[in-house]
């Protein structure tokens, strides 16, 4: 699963008065995968996705969706098109 926006994901740890570490603690993971996730880089099982939701009082599918975000899609090898035929001068 991934993040549905890293931005807003950021923006409601914010809103919540939540830092990475205390959130990581709460949901049973490291600070470092909270900080790899919260920037698009990482992606995390169900089940996390889950503990991370909860302890954030959200529900998992208002933060995360099954599938890698258009926008990065071509990080994953998946060509966007256009992008990659433009001759740029």
């Amino acid at each position: 699963m991934y993040l549905r926006d890293p931005y807003r994901f950021n923006e409601l740890m914010r809103l919540k008065e939540v830092s990475q570490r205390t959130l990581a603690k709460k949901a049973h993971v490291t600070q470092a995968f909270i900080s790899l996730m919260a920037h698009g880089h990482r992606g995390v099982r169900p089940e996390t996705a889950w503990r991370i939701s909860s302890a954030l009082g959200v529900l998992t599918r208002e933060l995360f969706t099954d599938s890698l975000p258009a926008r990065d899609q071509d990080r994953a090898g998946s060509p966007i098109p256009h992008e990659r035929n433009c001759i740029c001068r």
